[in-house]
């Protein structure tokens, strides 16, 4: 696993977002599954990477909405192996679909 590197990583993107500072760092969105690959990340340790990552771009406002559904398009696909028994795995899709229509515009 990237040891300090990810632990850094992630508390980073939780600073950022916590402090506003997210639209400084969503530059660094295509290095994300290099690092999962470098880091020799398992399926767990790259949900939670790749779902800070989403949080930051959302974080980042609407500009960035498109990132933010890619990785949470990457989050929900380490999940395809995983039984959908799994609490996370079966929240996400109605957090996604929530978010979603409430994004969609209003006719």
């Amino acid at each position: 696993m990237g040891g300090y590197s990810y632990t850094v990583l992630l508390r980073v993107l939780a600073y950022a977002g916590a402090a506003g500072l997210a639209s400084q760092l969503v530059g660094m969105g295509g290095r994300v599954d290099g690092w999962i690959k470098e880091w020799n990340l398992g399926p767990p340790d790259a949900r939670v990477l790749l779902l800070a990552v989403a949080n930051l771009f959302q974080a980042a406002g609407p500009s960035a909405a498109r990132d933010h559904f890619a990785f949470l398009g990457k989050y929900l696909a380490t999940f395809q192996v995983t039984p959908l028994r799994d609490p996370a795995a079966r929240h996400c899709p109605l957090a996604v679909s929530k978010r979603l229509s409430a994004e969609s515009p209003r006719g």
